[in-house]
């Protein structure tokens, strides 16, 4: 280990008790690897003036050294200040580690009279026989891979127009559409997000939230420094603002739980101002590559926090939905015994056919087609959205779990009934008009419950047969329907299907509407998100099925003027 990391760690421990001053395990540290007062202190003075040099080193052999490092000196510790294990918590997520690992290296560690060396190369150790982690659920089984050709991340999220969350995430991440993850625990959300930092190669700054998280936690903490020989109190930047600035990815799990004034104090840092005030009054603005995403877990408990409306607004919201009964203990087998390999014919095995897919090195969308002839199988990568040979080859592969999608067992008549509903797709200058229109007419039923624009589509039925005033949806605005349109317009631009990019920009809207408790709650016959879904499929805007019924109202909403009124 370089005496530059481990100046770095000593540095984040001090900072992190917000003190120079020296605890007995920072001495100690400094002892054993010898490392001198004045060293430290310039080292110090360095960290303070250039903020976000300190990070970990790309390297996997350096990165696991300074894990183990971590680990030894954190075990040493009589007690865990919450902001120590905070950091332990950042720096086991980058290194993708388990937390079950993480505990059992505590307990070993705890007690024992070995010095910090000593434990050094003992965790090393112990990290370099973890099993490779097979990429699936928000608990790595531990292992950082050094070959992406061993590590294959099992997509399994898949929309209806077929795009899987790390193609869903990767498009926002291109256009800069902050995100929400909602689902229930365990289904990989922040697994995903982990992978897909990694795709990016970019750092990820996470912070697990409760009601307890302030402010202080996630923007920026006082910590007592030496200036001119004098002790003065400096704010450091939390995780949020570390993102910010470096152009780094900020991840808030659990951000519902934050409390409501937290929530808003943070809404500047996602919206168009893209900065945000500290304490102190520093102005911290984004860098043009940050992005931001956070996690929730939605329930029937009334008693359980939804996000923020004026914060929900701010992100597009992709929903993980619970994994089927097959893929779980498909993901059980491979836990319990990783050495097995996510491969094709254990997959089999559990009745899952699993596709490739791939993201280019230019950032396009490819997949592996199987084409046999005779007795031999011939494998060639085609393009996700124009379904011919790709030019280019794939830079980071991964797996596909995807059972009812468009693209699943696509055959020569769903072929057809795509392209003839892709010429039936409205218009780029339309999509916009009436995607308002639906928004409006959401908004008419849930205030009033009623609407003489169901007359129009054929659903004026609807207001005997359910019951309106259950109705309970969030509102939209103008940010979400700008959020669809940048997706609608990207996915054009890729040669998308244009009813599969309508669809898709629908969803985002219908994803909004409908997040939280209020997606599963029940009207009368019908889920508010089912009832949602049925509005937007009577106005052409959206694909609930596979095999895509054509038969819907095809009445000009255009020409329906004042109709939401």
């Amino acid at each position: 280990m370089t005496r530059e990391n481990l100046l770095i760690n000593i540095i984040s421990i001090s900072a992190l008790r917000k003190s120079t001053e020296n605890p007995l395990s920072i001495k100690t540290m400094m002892e054993e690897w010898k490392i001198t007062e004045v060293e430290f202190k310039s080292a110090i003075a360095k960290w303070n003036n250039r903020p976000g040099e300190y990070t970990l080193p790309a390297d996997d052999k350096k990165r696991i050294q300074m894990f183990a490092y971590l680990v030894a000196v954190f075990s040493a510790e009589k007690s865990l200040e919450t902001q120590i294990l905070e950091k332990l918590e950042e720096i086991r997520a980058e290194v993708n580690i388990s937390k079950p690992s993480v505990m059992t290296l505590f307990l070993e560690l705890n007690g024992t009279k070995s010095s910090i060396k000593e434990k050094v190369g003992y965790i090393e150790k112990k990290i370099r026989s973890y099993p490779v982690n097979t990429g699936s659920g928000e608990n790595p089984s531990a292992g950082y891979p050094k070959k992406q050709k061993s590590y294959l991340y099992i997509a399994n999220q898949v929309t209806y127009e077929g795009f899987d969350e790390l193609q869903r995430l990767y498009m926002a991440y291109q256009l800069k559409t902050h995100s929400a993850l909602d689902g229930p625990p365990g289904v990989g959300k922040t697994q995903s997000l982990i992978e897909i930092a990694r795709l990016l190669k970019k750092k990820l700054y996470t912070k697990t939230c409760s009601s307890k998280t302030t402010e202080s936690h996630i923007i920026s903490f006082p910590m007592l420094m030496e200036k001119n020989g004098v002790s003065v109190t400096q704010q450091v930047n939390g995780p949020l603002t570390r993102a910010m600035e470096e152009g780094g990815i900020f991840y808030g799990d659990e951000f519902n739980l934050l409390k409501e004034d937290v929530q808003k104090r943070l809404n500047s840092a996602f919206d168009d101002r893209s900065s945000i005030d500290r304490i102190d009054g520093v102005e911290v603005h984004a860098h043009k590559d940050f992005w931001g995403v956070i996690s929730y877990n939605p329930t029937d408990n009334l008693s359980s926090l939804d996000l923020e409306d004026s914060v929900a607004d701010r992100f597009i919201h992709l929903h993980y939905n619970r994994w089927s009964p097959d893929f779980q203990a498909y993901v059980a087998s491979l836990r319990a015994d990783p050495q097995k390999g996510n491969d094709e014919k254990l997959a089999s095995e559990f009745g899952l056919d699993l596709q490739r897919r791939a993201i280019t090195a230019g950032g396009n969308f490819i997949y592996e087609e199987r084409v046999s002839s005779g007795s031999v199988e011939q494998k060639k990568w085609m393009d996700f959205f124009k379904r011919e040979p790709s030019m280019e080859k794939p830079d980071y592969i991964y797996s596909v779990y995807d059972p009812s999608s468009i693209w699943n067992n696509m055959d020569e008549r769903k072929m057809k009934n795509l392209e003839a509903l892709g010429k039936s797709a409205y218009k780029e200058k339309e999509l916009p008009r009436i995607l308002s229109r639906f928004t409006n007419l959401m908004y008419s039923l849930k205030t009033s419950g009623e609407s003489p624009l169901l007359k129009q589509i054929g659903l004026e039925k609807l207001e005997e047969t359910e019951d309106l005033e259950l109705l309970t949806i969030h509102e939209s605005s103008a940010r979400i329907e700008i959020a669809a349109m940048k997706h609608y317009n990207y996915l054009i631009g890729k040669g998308a299907n244009p009813y599969l990019a309508q669809s898709y920009a629908t969803r985002i809207v219908i994803d909004q509407l409908t997040f939280g408790h209020y997606k599963n709650s029940r009207m009368r016959d019908e889920t508010v998100y089912s009832f949602v879904n049925s509005i937007a499929k009577s106005m052409r805007l959206f694909a609930a099925k596979a095999d895509y019924n054509t038969r819907s109202i095809v009445a000009d909403m255009l020409q329906v003027k004042n109709a939401a009124k």
